[in-house]
């Protein structure tokens, strides 16, 4: 049985099992949307971080399960992190 939490749940989890809201929350896509909503309004301590996955030449692109929160992430105060321009190497094969 997998304790792995996705989607919506994800917040609701965190409440539950720990008890406050997170003050860093980093997600990936559409199904992270409300776990970093929810680290992030009303608490202007949190950052969310939103991992933007555009390095097709590293890594698989694959944007399209985040259209959504990609759109939305500067009017909720999400910073867009870039594998292309952020990510100094993706896998550890890739150093040097």
């Amino acid at each position: 049985m997998s304790n792995y939490v996705a989607g919506p749940e994800k917040s609701t989890s965190i409440q539950l099992f720990i008890g406050i809201g997170p003050i860093l929350a980093y997600g990936s896509g559409d199904a992270d949307q409300q776990m970093l909503e929810f680290a992030t309004t009303g608490n202007c301590q949190a950052i969310g971080l939103l991992n933007n996955h555009d390095d097709y030449l590293r890594e698989y692109a694959y944007e399209q399960g985040a259209l959504n929160v990609t759109e939305i992430a500067p009017q909720k105060g999400l910073h867009l992190v870039s594998m292309k321009n952020d990510w100094k190497w993706i896998f550890p094969f890739q150093k040097g």
